[in-house]
């Protein structure tokens, strides 16, 4: 993770590790989370707080010890199991020098700042399972990076953070004469993004 994440300069990376072997199929770890970085989400009395998508998962990583501060921004442990198999999985804590989370600023609008929005920088999707000639590789994580509007999208969707009228409050628009502070947010944010130093 740490040459993927590359002091912030992201490397594409794909990591391979043991395959399955067509003639002996035992069980291979393979990792439960969809991406080893993200946000959890909790129900606190039908309010959201944190990644909807990430609310299912969650209440796994709680049922198998996991505790974390319940806020918007917990990353999720790591869970890495062997598949097909009633063993109990590993629950794995990511050290905070593996995480690179941009906090969202604007270069001119402080509004958006007191909103402390941040998103983690690498994405990296652990839940495919790689096939080469007929050999499945169980466990091969692979990363790419975002673009700005991919973090927007997480942060406007309904299903998803959904702060699209939190942000154009933070930002002073008015939001009762048109729609076009829709637009005006949206554009706001992706500057915001694009701004990061």
């Amino acid at each position: 993770m740490l040459f993927a994440k590359n002091s912030g300069a992201i490397i594409s990376t794909l990591t391979v590790f043991a395959p399955r072997h067509p003639l002996n199929p035992k069980p291979q770890h393979v990792v439960w989370n969809s991406q080893l970085f993200q946000y959890a989400a909790y129900n606190n009395n039908n309010i959201i707080i944190g990644d909807p998508i990430n609310l299912e998962f969650t209440k796994l990583c709680n049922n198998l010890g996991w505790s974390s501060n319940k806020t918007e921004y917990d990353t999720l442990p790591c869970v890495i199991g062997l598949d097909n198999s009633e063993e109990r999985p590993y629950i794995y804590e990511w050290p905070r020098e593996l995480l690179l989370e941009i906090p969202i600023t604007h270069p001119s609008l402080k509004g958006l700042d007191q909103l402390n929005l941040r998103w983690y920088a690498l994405p990296v999707i652990s839940n495919l399972v790689l096939s080469i000639g007929g050999i499945d590789y169980p466990l091969s994580p692979f990363n790419g990076w975002y673009t700005c509007y991919e973090i927007a999208r997480d942060f406007i969707d309904v299903q998803r953070y959904n702060k699209l009228s939190i942000i154009a409050n933070g930002l002073g628009l008015d939001t009762q004469s048109s729609l076009l502070w829709q637009d005006t947010a949206l554009i706001e944010l992706n500057r915001a993004i694009m701004h990061f130093q």
